[in-house]
């Protein structure tokens, strides 16, 4: 993006505060839930879920985004009663500017959705809309959105590297929340985990044609599954010179071959952008 405020890093800060300073955008989706057996009888204690995320604000909405099965699991298992969610929240607190570390709690029922996960297709992201309420909250504690700017004129652009972004399941899956009149709260210090990934401008020939362009990389060889996984849903940034992108949302990976896939904003920002301007 050049990131939404224009604002470039100085090569010589360490590395923590440039992870932290990345964080500005990111925002997770998560719950409280429990088991639930046939009878509809809780099994086990209550669970704690993490799901990676980030704001884009598209004609001036903010909106959580995330990778389509996400959202579609989630759905899916609430109708197959497998799972009841008794808490919904958002975390915003692992930028540079946060303030609070509490939870947003979230009336996920009510805000509107749009999850597409169509393999042939080659499109894996999820959008969710939020009040101005919540826009409000995570201004507050500094959420950074990312707009128009940063899709307009990537084709343009001559990436150097990227990284991608997230909050592996082995971080969020000890967290326990605690709700007491007033507010929640986290028991655990979530940490966002950043993974460099190698664009492959030659894909291995065995991967599936789709109709929408992917961004297709790969990671470190000692990349494995307990890193990985949680980390759907989280932004893929691009950088070129002392400037930044965000250039897709993460979707899937291969474990065997450690390639890595993405929903590329140009792509799906573009659709909806369409959707937007045909209904107005």
């Amino acid at each position: 993006m050049a990131s939404t405020t224009n604002d470039s890093e100085n090569a010589n800060i360490d590395w923590a505060e440039k992870l932290q300073f990345f964080a500005r955008h990111l925002v997770c989706l998560g719950g409280v839930y429990r088991l639930i057996d046939e009878h509809g009888h809780q099994v086990g204690p209550s669970q704690t879920f993490v799901h990676s995320g980030w704001i884009l604000s598209i004609h001036g909405r903010w909106c959580l985004v995330t990778a389509g099965h996400v959202l579609k699991q989630l759905k899916e298992r609430i109708q197959d009663r497998a799972i009841q969610i008794t808490e919904w929240f958002l975390i915003d607190s692992f930028g540079p500017q946060a303030k609070h570390p509490e939870p947003i709690p979230l009336t996920y029922d009510t805000l509107a959705k749009l999850q597409v996960e169509d393999e042939q297709a080659g499109l894996d992201f999820a959008l969710m809309a939020l009040t101005p309420y919540y826009e409000l909250a995570l201004q507050k504690n500094g959420i950074v959105p990312v707009d128009e700017r940063n899709w307009l004129n990537q084709h343009e652009v001559k990436f150097e590297h990227y990284l991608l972004l997230g909050i592996p399941v082995r971080e969020s899956a000890a967290s326990k929340v605690n709700r007491d009149e007033h507010q929640l709260s986290l028991d655990m210090d979530l940490r966002p985990y950043a993974l460099r990934i190698d664009a492959l401008e030659n894909p291995p020939n065995d991967l599936p044609k789709t109709t929408y362009q992917r961004f297709i990389g790969k990671v470190d060889d000692q990349c494995t599954e307990e890193i990985m996984d949680g980390m759907s849903g989280g932004p893929i940034f691009g950088f070129a010179k002392d400037r930044y992108w965000i250039v897709a949302v993460q979707s899937s990976w291969r474990p065997w071959s450690k390639i890595v896939f993405g929903c590329p904003v140009p792509v799906f920002a573009g659709l909806i952008e369409k959707i937007l301007s045909e209904n107005e």
